[in-house]
């Protein structure tokens, strides 16, 4: 499992300066904190494009269990981005203003 060390939101790199290959470590490293359903959901989401009634199919579970839990998982990913200090660094990320 990667660490989170090294993310400092201080010393966060514009967004054209970020190594692809280490935020993907950094992101997997958040990933694997998660709990494995968790995982699952968030991984086929927005990894794979899997829709709900994909994700339903390809878990066991139904589009209702998909929806729920894709929402909590993005509420413990945020709890620990948050917790770890890190909502700077990832939110300028996501809107390309780091």
């Amino acid at each position: 499992m990667q660490s989170l060390e090294g993310l400092n939101p201080a010393s966060a790199p514009e967004i054209d300066q970020i190594d692809p290959s280490e935020a993907a470590k950094k992101l997997h490293a958040l990933l694997a904190l998660l709990k494995p359903a968790d995982r699952l959901v968030l991984t086929l989401m927005y990894f794979e494009d899997a829709s709900l009634e994909e994700i339903a199919r390809r878990s066991g579970w139904n589009k209702a269990i998909v929806k729920m839990r894709a929402h909590r998982a993005r509420k413990r990913l945020r709890q620990i981005i948050e917790k770890n200090q890190l909502t700077d660094f990832f939110m300028g990320i996501s809107h390309g203003t780091t």
